[in-house]
């Protein structure tokens, strides 16, 4: 409104200035026109009278006279002749220009003064006409500012207002908003310098909230971590310190001859395999530790899958065979996998070594490769084993044992299978474990 206001205000002054300079300038410049022409024309009758008679030369002054709206003063001896009326200023017609010259007719040789007095009221006339058009002109000002305040704000204040409100919401982060105008004037340019900085900003806040999305993934990632790693500590200190604590109560016992530990020959071997299984305890931590510190990409190989599982089944059998448990091993065909063979070969064992391990004598163990939507899937299967769901989704965890007993005969050490998560993790293999109908299966996506 401001804006309309100004423009109107503006466009009226300018007009109204212009208007004024015309209302002078112009009778001023009518009257010179005016006086010029009469001059160039008194100078052209003085000329012709000088080359005619007395009489012909008074027809020629009347004649002049009335064309040119003229008064003319013809003074000879004792004689005064006037043509027209000399001007006396009432009614506003006065003197314009007056011409005085000494001149002889051609049939006498009296010196004669002849006076010429232009009348006019033309430049008055010409005042007149625009100080009655003052109230017409001031309404078509106001018009013309109206008009041309209106324009304005549509055409310049409008763009100018939405480019304000565009600016004021990306100040709020609503970087969504744009100017869309079309124009290629230098408004038109601000307006796209906008949209593109606006474009821009909402591109580098998405990044920035992606890369923020990002970093609280890790950083929870991290806490999970660490919260897993003081689990599996501690989860560490009460598996080492129920056996050592059982293992120095023994020596304890036969150092000092307590009781029936004074048989040595017969509590030595127990102590010497609870300290074996310590030992196997503490080489599979170490084992962890080691998968987790590793650098992957500097020891991976290609190699057949087959190679793997030939080399695991060779060390594997004899356990199997012990128990009557056939391992048939089927694959429609074989692939090569890019892999730690050691860390690879140490999941499969794990795998394969669990299914011989808690399957019951007289059944099978399968191990085949095949293709399942596109993609190759090792799948490790034994049967006459009866796991709850529960049971399956608890068997990553570190020392967990289905065994509710907990007996190391049957349950192991509780870190087999959590191994070979941490593996298979490692090199970003997919994998899954399902029981059905008696039958526990583990899948390698690969």
């Amino acid at each position: 409104m401001k804006v309309f206001i100004c423009v109107a205000m503006l466009i009226s002054i300018c007009t109204l200035f212009i208007y004024g300079m015309v209302m002078m300038t112009i009778p001023q410049n009518y009257k010179k026109t005016v006086d010029n022409r009469f001059t160039e024309k008194a100078k052209n009758l003085f000329s012709a009278l000088s080359e005619v008679t007395y009489q012909e030369g008074k027809e020629l002054l009347i004649d002049f006279c009335i064309e040119n709206n003229t008064s003319a003063v013809l003074i000879g001896g004792n004689d005064t002749v006037t043509f027209g009326s000399i001007p006396s200023g009432e009614n506003g017609v006065k003197a314009s220009e007056t011409m005085s010259t000494d001149m002889v007719f051609s049939d006498s040789t009296e010196v004669y003064m002849l006076t010429l007095v232009s009348i006019s009221s033309a430049v008055k006339d010409v005042a007149t006409m625009f100080i009655r058009l003052i109230p017409i002109v001031i309404l078509f000002i106001v018009i013309l500012s109206f008009l041309g305040a209106f324009w304005c704000s549509r055409f310049l204040t409008k763009p100018i207002r939405k480019i304000s409100e565009v600016s004021k919401k990306m100040s709020e982060l609503d970087l969504t908003v744009r100017c869309n105008e079309k124009r290629i004037d230098e408004i038109g340019v601000l307006a796209l310098s906008l949209d593109i900085m606006a474009s821009t900003l909402d591109d580098a806040m998405k990044q920035l909230e992606g890369a923020n999305q990002q970093l609280q993934e890790d950083v929870d990632a991290v806490k999970q971590l660490e919260k897993q790693r003081r689990d599996f500590f501690a989860a560490v200190s009460h598996e080492l310190k129920t056996p050592i604590t059982v293992v120095k109560g023994q020596i304890e016992s036969m150092i000092m001859g307590i009781g029936d530990y004074k048989n040595v020959d017969k509590y030595l071997p127990q102590t010497l395999r609870a300290v074996e299984n310590i030992e196997h305890l503490v080489q599979e931590i170490l084992m962890i530790s080691k998968i987790e510190t590793i650098e992957l990409s500097e020891t991976v190989v290609e190699i057949p899958l087959s190679d793997i599982i030939s080399e695991v089944l060779y060390d594997i059998k004899p356990i199997a065979k012990e128990k009557e448990i056939t391992i048939e091993y089927n694959s429609e065909y074989d692939i090569n996998v890019c892999v730690n063979i050691t860390l690879f070969q140490k999941a499969l064992s794990n795998v394969i070594g669990n299914a011989v391990r808690h399957s019951q004598s007289g059944t099978k163990v399968y191990i085949g490769l095949v293709k399942q939507n596109g993609i190759s899937v090792l799948k490790i299967e034994n049967e006459g084993v009866i796991s709850h769901d529960n049971d399956i989704s608890q068997l990553f965890t570190p020392f967990y044992r289905a065994d509710k007993s907990r007996s190391k005969v049957t349950g192991g050490s509780g870190l087999g299978l959590y191994i070979v998560k941490t593996i298979l993790d490692l090199h970003d293999i997919r994998y899954d474990m399902s029981s059905d109908e008696g039958r526990v299966m583990f899948r390698v996506y690969l």
